[in-house]
């Protein structure tokens, strides 16, 4: 558990913590007590509820029951799980009176020249199974996308090839989900929003780009 669970440097008392997500704002609403972490309350409201919502709830349990932010990530979830623990982190440094610094999980480089810093990201997500999503980004550009998966053929497998293209496309992440297919649709717009975040990228920019 180490020092993230060391009660005694925590002075007790309410609070808070945020960090960007999916969708928006995660914030972490964290009370420590003299015997450590006493409740975690969050809060997503941008977050898709078939993944961020319920990966928020598992890592809300986790990090009780660890007394920890060290907990593994939700697959399926990259973006919400780390923003969760970025926040409560940034709750409990609070708590110990440190000095709560703006990036403090998995800090990237924001692109220096372009939308993007070149080069091939890879992404674990999970539609109805498990899928790998590796993008390659020019400087401005997201130059391709690959994706492994085991998706239902007739139902999720259609929808990696349209969302790719669509993706691609529009060169951003404002795309709708397809109807009947919506966990494979979050899982690309997730996969791809979490390789152009590790790429430097403006991820609500990407999200609101037309």
């Amino acid at each position: 558990a180490g020092a993230q669970s060391d009660s005694a440097s925590f002075k007790p008392g309410t609070y808070e913590g945020s960090a960007k997500g999916f969708g928006g704002d995660v914030t972490a609403t964290v009370v420590v007590g003299d015997t450590g972490i006493e409740s975690v309350e969050l809060n997503g409201s941008g977050e898709t509820p078939e993944l961020g919502g319920a990966a928020m709830s598992t890592l809300q349990a986790e990090i009780l029951k660890g007394q920890t932010v060290e907990v593994d990530s939700v697959s399926g979830a990259t973006i919400t799980s780390g923003a969760v623990k970025e926040a409560v982190s940034k709750a409990l440094s609070a708590a110990r009176g440190e000095e709560v610094e703006e990036e403090t999980t998995e800090a990237v480089q924001a692109a220096a020249d372009g939308l993007f810093n070149p080069g091939t990201y890879t992404a674990e997500v999970r539609g109805m199974n498990p899928m790998t999503i590796t993008v390659t980004f020019e400087a401005d550009t997201i130059a391709d996308i690959q994706v492994e998966h085991e998706e239902t053929a007739g139902i999720g497998e259609p929808v990696v090839g349209s969302m790719t293209e669509a993706i691609l496309e529009g060169q951003g992440l404002a795309i709708d989900t397809v109807s009947g297919a919506t966990l494979t649709s979050n899982a690309m717009l997730d996969g791809v929003a979490e390789c152009a975040r590790q790429a430097g990228a403006d991820v609500d920019a990407l999200k609101a780009k037309p």
